[in-house]
Parts: structure tokens; sequence; C-alpha cells
């Protein structure tokens, strides 16, 4: 092959990393997101001296994750816990896994067939950087999987080099211990490298006892170490499912192996399994024929049947563990990480075994019997390049909204009297959250480097923005009252000639109550701003908020306006129309996931459908005991999983979100139920789920 096509095939492989880093730049937020917040205790004893080396050993969930701990801490204390730094190190060992598995695959091309394939990294690129697995690229604690894949991947290349030594095997050892004390999966590389041992020794058509003694007792001896003093994590579901419900159990796991190529709620649940399936038949006939013929003649081919084990047992363990949550949670797009070994081995060894069928295609028969294979090989191909192309795009848009819905957690985590239910979007339990952001906040660390108090800020006098418009939200029906306010205008830094930092709502007491996030524009002076300002975080009655430009440099602030509200109760009895609840409706009408206490607010969440048209609810309303109203809500949140659950792309939008504030309730316990309200008809049909709240 030329230079020139050596470079061109070069600049290729390039392009899905470099058009995924465009991406990870324009969505990556400085916040912490989910298991993200787990890490705030250990930094915090970091900073207090008292971490200990059990309390980097501890359980975090089913995972022991000792290395990431190790990374991640001494990075929050050198960068002031910037979440980018730990997203340009999932970068780092993403390039490192793809630049692994390159070089393999055209080191096993050349050894195997004598071509080197040099269309072989292009493909691999696609499945190592694709968007498909959106949640990995900018979720800072994703690093652990990254970690395990990349050590796998060191390890089971230096375990099934044709020839056997002894510094390369003490080299998978330690490869090993990293890989399982960064992830739970981690456990089945001990089984992956026994297949590399195995496929090695036939290379060599010599058996080595001693190698195998050590591997299993090295891996008894890390086993042991970390099952001590293991607990069950609360969060798993029972892991006998999968015994009862065996087509569950298949479903998921096919689901969760073709998740890579085929994730989209617009994709019926059927296909990714179809393909899943197909990918399982294909992977244990091209294994069979690399292990079985290749690695008599062909050294080095022992890599890629044990990484795509290592993938198959992950899978096979995730469906056990996580089947009882339904099929559609296969397609969890961090799962997609793991997943993609399979397919990227897959396609390894399919080359191989279509370079063995050539030389023995010396007859016409088998000939025919090659092009035929072939063909059905290109057709199945491009069905997956099809299917894999239209899950990405609609996941790239999965990622903008999600990424626009963070940005307005980012201002609520920022604010001092946030809204709670859009604090469950960066962490399902926000109760513990106040203690681990009042440390955040002391130290200045992530996002919270940024979190300052009122008094804190200097107040000057110019022109810096204005408000537009005070609008009252949509209500369900008449006697229901506005349930927040939507508020716009301009606001630009007209020293650096720049969009503002934010602009601040403050009210009589001078509490920072809302954050606005400002959007860019061409001229800086039309750069625009709107909050959603929830009635959840004032108790009923009058309410002054004063209205502030924060400039770029985060320490001016410019008075741009006054705002009078007057919160209301939700309802107004004496002209509501009496609406007829229906307990325990007969079709399904929807769930609801939790109604918590958290400082002075109520919150919770769900997904509601309307059995008539099938699609999404428009409106859900809160009771108590006594049924009556005490909040609602519209229905339009991202439920991707609902839409997958239940096999409809319209219920994509079936999500709610819903808080209110504590005086809507006298002290004690509550009984809270969740309704589907039906303006039209007067009725409101009862939600899955109620739950008890105990007001202070």
């Amino acid at each position: 092959m030329s230079s020139r096509a050596k470079t061109l095939w070069a600049i290729l492989a390039m392009i899905p990393f470099l058009f995924l880093l465009y991406w990870i730049i324009q969505f990556a937020i400085d916040m912490p997101y989910l298991d993200e917040w787990d890490l705030v205790p250990y930094l915090q004893k970091s900073f207090e001296g008292s971490l200990t080396l059990g309390d980097l050993f501890d359980q975090h969930n089913e995972s022991r994750i000792l290395f990431p701990r190790l990374l991640l801490i001494p990075l929050a204390h050198l960068t002031g816990w910037n979440i980018h730094a730990e997203v340009a190190g999932i970068v780092f060992l993403a390039m490192l896994i793809f630049l692994l598995l390159a070089w393999q695959g055209l080191r096993t091309g050349m050894a195997c067939t004598g071509h080197s394939y040099r269309w072989l990294p292009t493909c691999l690129s696609l499945l190592i950087f694709s968007v498909v697995q959106y949640e990995a690229w900018t979720f800072g604690f994703t690093i652990i999987g990254f970690m395990n894949i990349a050590a796998v991947a060191v390890g089971l290349l230096l375990l099934s080099q044709p020839v056997f030594s002894w510094p390369r095997f003490i080299g998978a050892l330690l490869a090993g211990a990293v890989a399982m004390f960064s992830y739970s999966n981690g456990i089945l590389y001990w089984m992956a490298g026994l297949l590399a041992l195995l496929i090695v020794s036939r290379e060599e058509h010599r058996f080595r006892i001693a190698p195998w003694i050590v591997w299993i007792l090295f891996a008894a001896i890390l086993l042991a170490l970390f099952y001590t003093g293991y607990r069950k994590p609360s969060c798993m579901p029972p892991l006998r499912f999968f015994i009862y419900h065996p087509d569950i159990f298949l479903g998921y796991f096919f689901a969760f192996l073709g998740g890579a190529l085929v994730n989209t709620p617009q994709i019926p649940i059927g296909v990714p399994i179809a393909v899943g399936m197909a990918g399982c038949a294909l992977f244990g006939l091209v294994s069979l024929v690399c292990c079985f013929r290749a690695g008599r003649t062909f050294r080095g081919i022992a890599f890629w049947p044990a990484l795509g084990t290592y993938a198959v047992l992950g899978a096979l363990v995730v469906a056990i563990g996580r089947s009882a949550n339904g099929i559609p949670h296969a397609l969890e797009s961090r799962y997609t990480t793991l997943s993609n070994l399979f397919w990227i081995s897959t396609l390894v060894m399919t080359v191989i075994t279509v370079a063995i069928a050539e030389r023995a295609a010396i007859t016409r028969k088998r000939r025919q019997g090659l092009a035929v294979l072939k063909i059905a090989l290109w057709l199945f191909s491009a069905a997956c390049a099809g299917l894999f192309l239209l899950s990405s795009v609609n996941l790239l848009k999965l990622w903008q909204e999600k990424h626009d819905a963070l940005l307005a957690v980012r201002d609520e985590l920022l604010c001092f009297t946030p809204n709670q239910s859009l604090l469950a979007r960066s962490f399902p339990d926000p109760v513990p959250l106040k203690a681990r952001m009042d440390f955040l906040t002391r130290h200045r660390l992530s996002m919270f480097r940024d979190k300052k108090s009122f008094e804190e800020y200097k107040p000057i006098e110019v022109r810096a923005g204005r408000i537009e418009s005070i609008q009252k939200s949509p209500v369900p029906a008449k006697g229901f009252k506005p349930n927040d306010w939507v508020i716009t205008g301009r606001a630009y830094d007209p020293g650096r000639r720049q969009p503002a930092r934010a602009v601040l709502f403050v009210n009589s007491g001078g509490v920072i109550v809302a954050r606005a996030h400002v959007n860019a524009a061409a001229d800086f002076s039309e750069t625009s701003w709107e909050q959603q300002l929830s009635i959840a975080k004032f108790p009923a009655g009058s309410v002054r908020l004063n209205v502030f430009t924060l400039l770029r440099d985060n320490e001016l602030i410019v008075p741009i306006g006054v705002i009078h509200l007057d919160i209301p109760p939700p309802v107004d009895i004496q002209t509501l129309t009496p609406i007829a609840f229906v307990p325990n409706p007969s079709d399904l009408v929807g769930c609801t996931d939790h109604l918590q206490f958290a400082e002075d607010q109520v919150y919770g969440s769900g997904w509601a459908r309307n059995p008539a048209t099938g699609g999404p609810g428009r409106w859900i309303i809160v009771t108590d005991e006594a049924q009556q109203i005490l909040a609602y809500a519209a229905v339009g949140e991202d439920r991707d999983d609902v839409a997958r659950q239940l096999g409809n792309p319209g219920l994509i939008k079936s999500g709610w979100r819903v808080a209110f504030h504590q005086s809507r309730l006298s002290p004690g316990t509550h009984l809270l139920t969740t309704w589907l309200f039906l303006p039209d008809e007067h009725k409101a049909l009862q939600l899955q789920n109620a739950f008890t709240v105990t007001v202070p």
C-alpha cells in the first residue's frame, strides 16, 4: 500500500475521534453528576487528613474502585476538582484503548493473512469513539470503566504474545489487579486470561503448568480480598430473577450486546436483541475457527477470543444482576463501553476466518459457498452500519437535551434555595447533598468555586441588561393557579462586550433564590436569558425579588430590575370544577418513582400515559390523604426508558417532575398520591405507587 493511501486511512481513522472531541467540548459541564457525588465524602476526608487505605478500598455499589480513587482524589486536589480534568482522562484512556486495539488488529492481520487491513482502525475508531455511549463521555465517574478496559486490554495483550515470557506474565497479573479494583467486571478478566493461556499453549505446542497455577492462586487471593467485608448493594434487584424469567434474562443479554450498534427509542427493542443474537452466533463461529484452525498456524490470535469472551461474560453478569430492571435497561448508553469490545473482537476474527476460508476454498463448491458467506456478511454489516448511524443521530439529540437539562441543574446548585425536583436530576436523593455542597463551597471545588452569597458581590451602576417579560405558566383547568413564572430579559457585560456570566434573583432577605443561564448571541447586547421560577421555592404570599446581572469576573453585579410576585395556593377551591378521582384504573396510566421531603420542599418524579391516546398525559396532580390538591405539574420530561420498556417511541416525553413548598402540608406524616389529570373530562386517574412523607 502506498504512503498516500496509508495517510488517507490514518486521517479517516481520526475523524470519529475529532467529531467526538468537538461534542465533548460542547457538552462537558464542570458539575458533579450521579455517582460522582459519592466521591465527596472521600474528598472531605482527604482534605481533613483522615483518609485511610480502608476508605480507598470501600465498596462502591458492587465494585471496589481503589485505583480510580487513587487517581481521582489527587486529581481533585491538583485541579480544584475540575470535572473537565476527569473527562480529559476518559478521552486519554479511550485513545490508549484505540491505539492498543488498532495496533494489535493490524499486527494480527499481517501475521495471519499477510494483509495489513488499513481500513480496520477506521472501523475500530467508529466503535470506540461512538456517540452511542454519550453518557460515558462527559460523566467523569465513568473513568472507572475506561480504566478497567484499558487494564484488560494491556493485560490480555501481554498474555497473548506467541512466545511466553515471565516478565510479560507478571505484567498481565498486575494489569488484572488494576482491572479488578477499578470496576467489578474485572473479576472476569481471570477467566478470559485462562482462555488466552490455553490458545497460546496451542500455538507453542507446549503446555506449561506453572503459569496456570500462579494465575489461579493470584486470582483467588485477589478475590478473597475483594469479598472481605463485601455487602450486597441495596440498589441491586433480586439475583434469582433471571432463573424464573429466562426470557427476560436472555433478551437483556442479547440487547446488551446489540446495544452497541442499535440503541435508540425509535427502534423496537426486538431489533437490538436480534442483532445481539446474530452477533453471538457469528462470534461463536469465528472464535472456534480462530482457536482450532488459526491457533495451530497463526501466532498472536489469542488476544481477540479472550477480549471478546471478556465482553460476553460481562454482558452475562450484568444480565444476571440487572435483568429485573427490564430489557430496555440493557440499552443504557454507558454499557456500550463494554459491548464495543465484543463487536471489535468479532470483526477482527471474522476477517481472519474469511482469509482461512479463502485458502481452503480449492473446489468450486467451496468457492460458491464462500461467495454466499461473504454476501451474507456484507448485508449484515450494511444493516448494522445503517442502524448504527441512525442510533448515533438520535442519541446525539438526546445528548444535547441532557446537556441543556443539566445546565438548569447547575444553576439550581449555585443558588441558595434550589428546586429539589431539579436537583434530583443530578443525584436521585438530594437529601445528603446540602452537607456535600457546603463542603465543596467552603473549599471552592468543582463548580462551587463560583458559588457566593449575595454579600460577597459588589454592586455597580452601569447598563448591563433588562427584564423584558414576566409570564405566568399555563394552568390545567379553571380554578388552578400558576405553578411558576417564566421571566425573560437581556444580560451582558458592557466592559468586556460579552454575554454576562449569569442573572441572579435575590429576595428581600438577601438570599440568592435563583440563577439564570445567559445564552450567547452574535451581538453581545442581545444575549438573552430565561428563568422558570417555581413557586416551590416560596411559601404562599407576596415576594419581592431584585434581579442582577452577574458580570464575567464573578465579582461585580448590576441591578436590572425588581419583580413582585404573589405566590398563590395551587387551586382556588371556590372556582375549581369538581374532579372525579378514579383509584386503581383498569388501564396503565403511569407511575410515581418517588415523593420525598428535602430542605423545605416535597419533590418527586415519574411518568404518565393517557390511556385514551396511548401517548403522554398532559398534567399530573398530587393530593394528600384527604384528596386535597397540593401541587400539579405538566408532563413532558424525557423518559426514553419508558418508551423502550413499553415499546412506544411516542412516550419519550412522558416524564414529569414536581416540587412544592412544605407550607402546603401541616407538620406530621402524610400519604401522598399522584394522579393523571384529564381536564376535559374533569377526572383524575391514579398513578401507581403512593408515598408517605413526614414534615417536621
